[in-house]
């Protein structure tokens, strides 16, 4: 019996243009897995292990089914709560095919533009091809919704299509990922609609190498500056002090609103207001999460 596995990733971008509009903005694209097992990576290494990028138009020339399958996927959410956008499209608006741009446009990787109000999640989807004799196949799949920002599971599902003489992989995948994408689209509102009330949590520090965070600046400390900014710039007001020192105000959540994409984007705008009191700082965004950022004072 010949088994085929084929992996897909699914990345939903959701932009939210206004709170009141709240349309979730939708694109469809290949997992890392997918591209590197059908070789439609550019390796930038030597090492078996070394960074690299996707060519997305090379998959998309060389594979058949791979536009079909990101097609049927994003059928399922052309509703009046989300808005489309097609990655073919995006590969044509950039110049050099669209791999290294296209990362950093889609993944977020470069640095934010002005428009930078999204919100985003990953959607990956495994299938596995199965041969059942006598010219039938079946697939295997399984959904999986992530958080971009906090990288944490939101919603999943699975399932198993009837066995088919069909040989055309789209047709036998519709009927259940349509029945599965239910379960999925209401974890993926469920969560959306939670950050849009509550904001992300986020982990956020003002830190002095001086310990200069309790010297007055306009007879306001550091700290009770960067408190009551908190207060009036975070999600209803939400946030808790962790730790504060001399060198260091910690807090641990911070209740961010979902117009801003990490913390080192809602790091920023407090980084300004510094600025217009003479207080300057240098942004630190973590390398263990982009919900964590320090402000470390000049």
């Amino acid at each position: 019996m010949e088994c085929k596995k084929i992996y897909i990733s699914i990345l939903f971008l959701l932009f939210v243009g206004t709170i009141q509009a709240q349309k979730i903005k939708i694109m469809v694209i290949p997992a890392d897995t997918w591209m590197k097992h059908n070789d439609f990576w550019e390796s930038t290494s030597d090492d078996i292990g070394g960074s690299g990028f996707p060519n997305y138009q090379k998959a998309f020339e060389d594979n058949t089914d791979l536009a079909n399958v990101l097609e049927l996927i994003a059928s399922e959410f052309a509703d009046e709560d989300y808005e489309l956008e097609d990655l073919q499209s995006k590969l044509k608006s950039n110049d050099a095919g669209g791999a290294d741009d296209l990362i950093g446009d889609v993944l977020g990787e470069d640095e934010k533009t002005e428009d930078s109000n999204s919100y985003d999640y990953y959607i990956t989807m495994d299938w596995n091809v199965k041969d059942k004799g006598m010219g039938m196949r079946q697939i295997d799949f399984k959904l999986t919704a992530k958080d971009r920002i906090a990288g944490t599971v939101i919603v999943s599902s699975q399932g198993t299509t009837e066995e088919s003489y069909e040989t055309n992989t789209t047709l036998l995948l519709r009927e259940s990922v349509k029945n599965t994408i239910t379960k999925l689209k209401s974890g993926i509102k469920r969560k959306f609609n939670r950050v849009r009330n509550e904001g992300n949590k986020m982990t956020l520090a003002v830190a002095s190498k001086l310990g200069k965070m309790r010297e007055l600046h306009n007879g306001q400390t550091l700290e009770d500056i960067v408190l009551e900014w908190m207060k009036n710039n975070s999600q209803g007001g939400k946030f808790v002090k962790a730790k504060a020192t001399k060198k260091v105000l910690k807090l641990k959540p911070v209740y961010v609103s979902m117009q801003y994409l990490d913390a080192s984007e809602f790091m920023k705008v407090l980084q300004k207001y510094l600025r217009s009191l003479n207080i300057e700082t240098e942004l630190r965004q973590s390398e263990r999460s982009p919900n964590e950022a320090v402000l470390i004072l000049k």
